[in-house]
């Protein structure tokens, strides 16, 4: 796990330690169900929950099903896209996976995966703090 990873895992666990006080406020995320195939566009903002590292994240639901593939495909042109993805709702959620440059010459981001799971929590971030800005996300179901 990279620093960042650990960085943003802390950050989660922070926030469900919180979440034992009063509820995590869910208008904080988007919380927007993505449709495969469909480019979701967005923009990652200062209210957005901020995390330990000092950026701030987004988060997206996404439905599959399970032992079929899918891939998620963060863009952006202002930030350095960094994308994590984790089993359940976007404010108790396990993180399992993370991407920061999935190509050489671009600062996208790219998770592939096979469910295992109904519901995955898909968090947009950028890799260093104080950036935000406009985004978009696409899930693709994958041939196996």
């Amino acid at each position: 796990m990279t620093n960042k990873a650990l960085i943003v895992a802390g950050s989660f666990l922070l926030i469900s330690m919180a979440m034992a006080q009063p509820p995590l406020d869910s208008t904080m995320y988007s919380g927007t169900h993505l449709k495969i195939g469909e480019v979701v566009s967005g923009e990652l903002l200062t209210s957005h929950p901020q995390m330990s590292d000092g950026s701030h994240a987004d988060c997206f639901h996404l439905d599959t099903e399970p032992g079929k593939k899918y891939s998620v495909t963060l863009r952006s042109a202002v930030f350095d896209s960094y994308l994590m993805l984790g089993t359940g709702a976007c404010s108790d959620v396990m993180l399992a996976l993370e991407n920061d440059d999935f190509e050489e010459t671009s600062l996208d981001a790219r998770i592939t995966f096979t469910a295992e799971h109904a519901l995955y929590s898909i968090f947009v971030n950028s890799y260093d703090a104080g950036f935000t800005g406009e985004f978009s996300i696409e899930a693709q179901e994958v041939p196996l």
